[in-house]
């Protein structure tokens, strides 16, 4: 296999071990693009027919209320897709995707992956795979949402966070609340009481879990 986008086609996951003529179909018209830190890829509700790869990078998916409240959806990273229901299914973007670092992408339209689609129950298998995967995690972020105290979904978070060795993002308070549906105000005052309980100690500028298991407690998972 010469043709360099069908070697990056074969080397996402989605794609890999696909057959050649999939793989030379779908890179007929597949774009290559790269992007600046801060940058947004697109907006909640534009109509793009085309579906992404991230090839190297990290970019925030997320939602806005008409009042400027923020939800993030996911952060994707080398190999992931951005928006496959989209992507596959032609319809509106369900989030805006912003640039946390430079990097680039790989696009293909949503004809080509549909056709593709079709004539592949490889592929098939997988889009269905990668759709159901993408539901459980969302049903899971919706529970939280309904059934967890912000205390309880924040520290599920900082227990996320110090697993998360390889992305070390620089969190601040307004960056967390929008990951965890909460606001600014709520997750200082929780933050200051976890740290007054003991649960979290200051290094330097970095807040630690100080005790796994009592914070898995109260993230309700103990």
């Amino acid at each position: 296999m010469s043709d360099p986008v069908q070697v990056r086609l074969s080397m996402l996951p989605l794609f890999a071990n696909l057959p050649k003529e999939t793989l030379r179909v779908l890179g007929t018209d597949a774009v290559e693009r790269r992007f600046s830190a801060g940058s947004y890829l697109w907006l909640e509700g534009d109509q793009r027919g085309r579906l992404d790869w991230l090839l190297d990078g990290v970019v925030q998916t997320k939602r806005t209320s008409q009042q400027g409240r923020e939800f993030v959806l996911a952060h994707c990273h080398a190999g992931d897709w951005l928006d496959l229901a989209a992507g596959v299914d032609g319809g509106g973007c369900r989030s805006s995707a912003i640039a946390l670092t430079g990097g680039s992408l790989l696009s293909l339209s949503t004809d080509s992956v549909r056709a593709s689609i079709a004539h592949s129950p490889a592929l098939s298998q997988r889009v269905a795979d990668a759709l159901s995967d993408e539901a459980r995690r969302l049903t899971e972020r919706v529970c939280d949402l309904a059934l967890l105290s912000a205390r309880a979904r924040l520290a599920r978070f900082l227990l996320a966070q110090a697993d998360d060795r390889a992305h070390g993002y620089r969190w601040t308070q307004e960056m967390i609340a929008a990951q965890i549906g909460s606001v600014r105000d709520v997750v200082g005052r929780l933050l200051r009481e976890m740290s007054a309980e003991g649960l979290l100690r200051r290094e330097g500028p970095h807040l630690r879990v100080a005790s796994r298991s009592e914070m898995e407690s109260v993230a309700e998972l103990a």
